[in-house]
């Protein structure tokens, strides 16, 4: 365990998932609050999570389209991590 940078983590996942050389018209937005504390973790847990989120979201959005990453603080000291992306998703089923 030990405190990693969230930011830090994120930012090293999104390279590598989506390397600046890598040809395609998918864009990514890092919107991330100014202040966000370091979190105690295992760094390679929380790598696989992002890349693993951020692989999924590539292969969704076929080459085209929008990642978001956030990161933000909630009431209290909860943090708020998410990546969104902007494929409209399994179909709802009755």
């Amino acid at each position: 365990m030990e405190k990693l940078s969230v930011t830090e983590e994120l930012d090293r996942a999104l390279d590598q998932v989506f390397p600046p050389a890598m040809p395609g018209g998918i864009l990514i937005h890092r919107r991330y609050a100014r202040h966000f504390p370091p979190m105690l973790m295992l760094r390679r847990h929380l790598f696989e999570v992002f890349a693993n989120l951020l692989l999924n979201a590539r292969e969704a959005l076929n080459g085209k389209g929008n990642i978001v990453g956030h990161r933000r603080m909630s009431r209290g000291l909860f943090r708020r991590i998410s990546i969104q992306d902007d494929v409209p998703g399994l179909p709802r089923t009755s």
